[in-house]
């Protein structure tokens, strides 16, 4: 996170900070305490000494001492004013289980999933911010300009919002285990009584979206451009009104002392977007040195290397390997692309001279004809459970079939093709690639399950559900023609298959 407000931390102010490009913005987390979580792992831990099993949780008491004691914890009564929370990879602001924030004239441009996360909060005020572009990184239902989970009492007035995939999701669910807790017991987590009230909604794809939710004012918005404006579930409906009173959206917004000399909000903007997040082996890269990113790639068919520098002009001096680079030179900063145009694996190796400075990169690139098959299967049929099933589908007619030159897929919440879903499908992807005999690395990165196989030597086997996940193998082989196999299967949400092999160092 930019700034972390750990546990229960109350009556702060937060001014004119610039903080984009963390993991989120800002992270209010209230904590195990708060929640009581403590307290229920001790009291579960008694009754089954006492009673000897295991599953308690129906025995649990919550006398009216300890629910007074958890009632309204959190990080409380905090001031977010007229801060810059963008870029984020997840949320612009995160503030959960917590009772009359302020969150004031803020910037939440270009947040992956949220620009404001308020899981279980009550009485926010989210008032005069800048939503713009939030939702693009996100699967499922999260995602957009503000997002609400059991919450209850909050104002979103007067605020902007544009491009985002939903501009305000507000929604309620069964969520048993926090509901156990003390906090979940003391502070009555509906999703109700919240307003949206004369604010701007211009372009999104959706402005309103509600779930199990009561009581919700829709008054006095200002919709244009829009894809949709309304979704609810039955009984969600919000309470409409074309016009709202002066004293629902003329508030006196506070004037916090602020430090220093100079406004940090909107300063490099030549840094704006997610795109400028560059993770090195040290760390985030700052702009202000040179370097290439990453020094070593194992791909496809293809790679993109970012050669690094505030300023200045980079000159490709040498290539190692049977692979094409462009371009050549260029300004810093910038990208090179390397190519394998020929079958097989290509190690490959540059030299680089940026600004001055001489950078190496090194890496392995592989091309080959792979045929991939598309299965859609039914959830009945759990590939993880009914191993027939899945052989038979897989001996069957496929969905659809490609013919491409690497197995590179990332295909997020999407379907890998227009005649195949995105969720409870299969994928069987099959080569034969010529190489040279010696002791190969086989990586992988798949969500969900998989399987790999070079001639008949099971090398990987993770069938399991899991998220985008890493596995490796090393086999050796001898020189000539090699049949690789790879199964996969994907439950629901994100999905992935990567496949890469390089001599082994």
């Amino acid at each position: 996170a930019g700034i972390l407000m750990f546990e229960q931390n109350n009556d702060n102010v937060i001014a004119e900070n610039s903080a984009t490009h963390g993991g989120d913005c800002f992270f209010g987390f209230a904590g195990r305490e708060a929640l009581g979580e403590d307290w229920l792992d001790r009291e579960r831990e008694r009754l089954r000494k006492e009673t000897g099993k295991q599953e308690v949780d129906d025995q649990l008491q919550y006398p009216p001492e300890l629910l007074e004691k958890y009632r309204r914890r959190g990080n409380n009564n905090n001031l977010l004013i007229n801060n810059d929370f963008s870029y984020a990879p997840a949320h612009g602001i995160e503030m959960t289980f917590s009772f009359g924030n302020k969150f004031i004239g803020n910037r939440l441009v270009g947040n992956a999933i949220c620009g404001v996360w308020g899981g279980y909060s009550q009485q926010t005020l989210i008032d005069g911010n800048d939503f713009e572009g939030n939702g693009e990184g996100a699967y499922g239902l999260e995602r957009g300009g503000v997002n609400i989970e059991h919450g209850r009492q909050n104002a979103i007035i007067n605020n902007h919002f544009k491009n985002n995939k939903c501009g305000v999701h507000l929604w309620w669910d069964p969520d048993e285990g926090l509901l156990r807790t003390p906090w979940g017991k003391a502070n009555d987590p509906l999703s109700a009584d919240n307003r949206v009230v004369g604010n701007t909604f211009e372009g999104d794809e959706l402005v309103l979206q509600l779930r199990e939710c009561r009581n919700t004012l829709y008054a006095g918005n200002q919709v244009s451009g829009v894809r949709k404006e309304l979704e609810c579930s039955p009984g969600s409906e919000p309470v409409m009104s074309e016009s709202v009173t002066e004293a629902e959206v003329k508030l006196e917004r506070p004037q916090p002392q602020v430090l220093g000399q100079t406004r940090p909000v909107g300063a490099r903007k030549q840094l704006a977007g997610r795109q400028n997040i560059i993770i090195t082996e040290w760390g985030p890269y700052d702009f202000s040195r040179v370097t290439v990113v990453p020094p070593r790639v194992v791909g496809g068919a293809q790679a993109t290397l970012q050669v690094l520098g505030p300023s200045g002009r980079f000159k490709v001096e040498s290539v190692n390997g049977d692979v094409k680079v462009t371009p050549m030179e260029g300004d810093l900063p910038g990208k090179l692309t390397i190519q394998s145009e020929k079958p097989g694996v290509h190690p490959f190796s540059l030299q680089i001279d940026a600004g001055g400075t001489r950078l190496a990169a090194t890496g392995s690139l592989m091309r080959a004809e792979w045929t991939v098959k598309y299965f859609v299967w039914h959830p009945s049929s759990d590939p993880r459970e009914d191993q027939k099933a899945w052989d038979e589908l897989l001996n069957g007619e496929p969905r659809d079939v490609q013919h491409v030159g690497a197995v590179d897929f990332v295909w997020g919440g999407g379907a890998p093709t227009p005649k195949v879903p995105s969720d409870h499908f299969g994928t069987l992807a099959t080569t034969t690639l010529s190489l040279p005999a010696g002791k190969w690395r086989i990586h992988t990165v798949s969500d969900d399950g998989i399987r790999v196989w070079i001639d008949d030597q099971k090398l990987i086997d993770d069938w399991t559900w899991h998220p985008p996940k890493e596995n490796d193998a090393t086999v050796e082989l001898k020189d000539g023609e090699h049949r690789i196999r790879i199964e996969h299967f994907e439950i629901d949400g994100f999905a992935q298959l990567q496949f890469r092999i390089e001599p082994e160092p």
